[in-house]
């Protein structure tokens, strides 16, 4: 499948891993990267493996989201396109979850 992600999912994810840079280094921070990224090549290849995230079932639009640490990478499926309009650190409140 082809995956399709967000200008705001890239900036969450630069977000996160400032701070992970901040607090536990270079080291942490690249494998935090490194994992996000594998988990975004396993959507792609099973889509369907997500939860359905709760927190986004009222947009009626079959949001999935794959947890990476404290990660969240949101994603919905689209026809044949995997679409990730976000990737929500967890430490927030949920409600803050947009899709």
């Amino acid at each position: 499948m082809k995956v399709v992600v967000a200008e705001k999912a890239w900036f969450d994810l630069d977000l996160a891993l400032g701070h992970v840079l901040d607090r536990f280094g270079p080291v942490v921070a690249l494998r935090v990267e490194r994992d996000v990224l594998e988990a975004i090549r396993l959507i792609a290849k099973y889509p369907k493996g997500g939860q359905l995230e709760p927190w986004l079932e009222h947009l009626k639009m079959g949001h999935r989201r794959v947890i990476v640490g404290p990660l969240k990478i949101i994603y919905r499926i689209e026809g044949s396109t995997v679409f990730i309009p976000e990737i929500f650190d967890s430490r927030q409140r949920p409600s803050r979850m947009r899709g």
